[in-house]
C-alpha cells in the first residue's frame, strides 16, 4: 500500500493484486521498489497481478505533457521487465 507518508509505503505481504495509478513517479527505481512490494514471499501466495493506470495522449496536450506520459509509460514498461522473471 503506498500512502506518500513522507514518500514512504507500507508493507502488506499477503498483497497479491496492485493498482499502480501514479505513473510511476517518473522513476524507474520508485517503480521497482513500489513493484516488487506485492512480490514479497507469503504462505497464501500463489500469483501476483500489477495493474498500471497510464494516461492517455491527447491532441489538446503540449509537448512537454506529452514527453511526460510517454516517459511514464517508458518506466512502467522497464519495471514490468524488471520484474517480470520473479
Amino acid at each position: 500500500m503506498a500512502c506518500r507518508l513522507f514518500d514512504e509505503g507500507t508493507d502488506w505481504v499477503p498483497c497479491t493484486r496492485m493498482h499502480n495509478t501514479d505513473a510511476c513517479e517518473r522513476s524507474v527505481t520508485l517503480a521497482v521498489q513500489r513493484f516488487f512490494r506485492p512480490l514479497r514471499s507469503h504462505p497464501h501466495k500463489r500469483d501476483v497481478r500489477i495493474y498500471n493506470y497510464l494516461p492517455d495522449l491527447s491532441a489538446e496536450m503540449t509537448a512537454g505533457e506529452k514527453r511526460t506520459v510517454l516517459s511514464n509509460r517508458f518506466n512502467a514498461f522497464l519495471a514490468c521487465i524488471v520484474t517480470r522473471g520473479n
